[in-house]
């Protein structure tokens, strides 16, 4: 898969998180008609890059979009 077409993923997903912060890694991954591997590893690199937050459980907490300056 190119870069900009991951990227470009991985802005949807925030902007998806933004509208709703409760939504599941399986509704993503239905959402972009994605295996749910490789939509939790977009998530993970989300994190990992500083960009989203998980706070609680996966099935009772939600996601925080961390404001980048």
């Amino acid at each position: 898969v190119p870069v900009n077409v991951q990227e470009e993923r991985k802005a949807k997903i925030i902007q998806l998180l933004i509208r709703n912060s409760q939504i599941t890694a399986v509704q993503l991954a239905k959402n972009f008609d994605l295996n749910e591997k490789t939509l939790r590893r977009d998530l993970k690199e989300l994190q990992s890059g500083g960009f989203i937050k998980r706070i609680g459980s996966d099935k009772t907490g939600h996601w925080e979009i961390i404001a980048k300056n």
